[in-house]
């Protein structure tokens, strides 16, 4: 699909590639819902969304594998809410870097944890967990 302007249109209203800008309003991105996940591997696709949330599991242990869709400079945010029964555990594919290693998430039932993330690269994602953020 093409978009044409007429010779002269005012122009600064729209986003453009390739130039540095300033934006006057809050810019938002979705969030990608994974919803309540199985025991096992979870991937995130990052061409999804940069900010997703998942529920987890009575019981079991879940991976975040190595997300596809890896893009340089991507940053965002998954939350990942504890069930309300028996807590689970979150272990973590290679491309995810902590500071101090893999962390735990919170196993407070029904507890709130926030994964901040930069893509590095294609093989490297620089995060942070906020633990039990709301309880």
């Amino acid at each position: 699909m093409a978009i044409f302007f007429s010779p002269g249109a005012d122009l600064s209203a729209y986003a453009a590639l390739g130039v540095a800008q300033t934006f006057t309003a809050p810019q938002r991105g979705s969030i990608s819902a994974i919803g309540a996940v199985s025991a096992g591997t979870t991937t995130l696709d990052f061409a999804t969304s940069n900010h997703f949330s998942l529920s987890l599991p009575a019981g079991g242990s879940v991976t975040l594998a190595n997300p596809s869709n890896l893009t340089a400079g991507q940053s965002g945010c998954v939350v990942i809410t504890q069930n309300s029964g028996t807590a689970a555990t979150v272990a973590y594919g290679s491309a995810w870097k902590f500071q101090s290693g893999a962390p735990t998430i919170s196993t407070t039932l029904s507890s709130v944890n926030v994964i901040a993330y930069f893509v590095e690269s294609a093989t490297r994602i620089t995060a942070q967990l906020l633990t039990n953020t709301i309880s």
